[in-house]
């Protein structure tokens, strides 16, 4: 048997709720194929949530030690030790990666914000899956991870597990993207097709609640706050423009009539809450528009997402993901871990301090 090289990763999951418990469902279903084809282990050194309290693990979350994810989604985790803040947990806790998973403010990115500097202060790496952070601080971010040679990874902040990031990574090494065009937002999407079907707004919103795809407000979704949040994210990210939320023009759905989207749908044409931006300036817009019915914006119906891409060599790359739910934003963690554990391998960023990293 060969000698595997790998890496260990003590994970340190800050919030429990939907996304949480997906990531935990997902990492035990995959714990095997990380060992056996990617060479990765982990274990949960930190779980802080706001009903399960503060839980760090007394083993150092070793290769056969950590807290038990399967107890905590059973919940029957017994009670941590210690009594600590989530920040103090963040700087004591044995982990490598500060995975982010609370809920969006959308004023100043907190707490979540402070959480992922803590980790960058004790050389752990940061995944996000809370827009607010990168949407508001994200060029502040990248910088100070860089210095700390640790990785800034965001992919579950924009469209679930549809691949922006990866795909920007590893398919246009050479040449920019010019421009995106993109369906952020699969509440607004269902709710503008449920409304070209002849069914009212209150009806598409209640039962995209009940599905539990709507936000608990779902103000952050139809009036383009969640899109222009992740029209600022794509910006930074594809773009390498200096946009903030708060720079974001935004129109939601309360400018559209109630008959646009059938009088679109009747004319060959889709209503969509549609970002761009441009690489050459101009704004980074969010707004509802008709589009093509046969084109992939069009195409891109209820809960799905959609991106276009307009680069400077590789042509338009289009992608969709269709009907996502809770399990593709967990997903999209998991993306990120592996794109760390890649990057930590290529020897451009800090090991973790498990097995096969040479570090303590």
């Amino acid at each position: 048997m060969r000698a595997r090289a790998g890496r260990h990763w003590r994970l340190g999951l800050i919030g429990f709720g939907a996304v949480g418990r997906a990531l935990a469902g997902l990492l035990l279903d995959a714990e095997a194929e990380l060992r056996d084809e990617h060479d990765l282990t982990f274990a949960v050194g930190l779980l802080a949530s706001r009903r399960g309290g503060i839980r760090v693990a007394a083993d150092g979350a070793t290769e056969a030690g950590g807290l038990d994810l399967r107890a905590a989604l059973a919940g029957t985790l017994p009670d941590g030790p210690v009594a600590l803040s989530v920040g103090e947990a963040i700087g004591r806790a044995p982990l490598d990666v500060v995975v982010e998973m609370t809920p969006l403010d959308p004023v100043a990115g907190e707490p979540a914000t402070t959480h992922l500097r803590a980790g960058f202060r004790r050389g752990a790496h940061g995944i996000t899956a809370n827009k607010g952070p990168i949407a508001l601080h994200g060029p502040e971010l990248r910088t100070e991870a860089a210095a700390a040679g640790v990785g800034l990874r965001c992919e579950a902040t924009l469209m679930d597990c549809l691949p922006v990031l990866a795909l920007h990574e590893a398919a246009l090494p050479v040449g920019p993207v010019e421009a995106f065009a993109a369906i952020p937002n699969s509440t607004s999407n269902f709710v503008l097709d449920a409304m070209a079907g002849g069914r009212s707004r209150e009806e598409a919103i209640a039962e995209a609640r009940g599905l539990g795809i709507a936000e608990a407000d779902p103000s952050l979704d139809l009036e383009g706050w969640d899109a222009a949040f992740k029209a600022a994210i794509l910006a930074q990210e594809l773009l390498g423009r200096d946009v903030r939320a708060g720079d974001v023009e935004r129109l939601g759905l309360s400018a559209v009539d109630a008959g646009e989207p059938a009088a679109a749908r009747a004319a060959g044409e889709r209503l969509r809450l549609v970002a761009r931006g441009r690489r050459s300036g101009g704004p980074v817009r969010v707004a509802p528009e008709r589009v093509a019915a046969a084109s992939l914006l069009g195409v891109a119906a209820g809960f799905s997402m959609a991106l276009s891409l307009e680069t400077r060599w590789a042509g338009r790359l289009e992608l969709c993901l269709v009907e996502p739910h809770t399990p593709q934003t967990a997903y999209a963690i998991l993306m990120d871990l592996l794109a760390l554990d890649r990057a930590v391998a290529a020897g451009r960023l800090r090991p973790p301090g498990g097995r096969g990293s040479g570090a303590g």
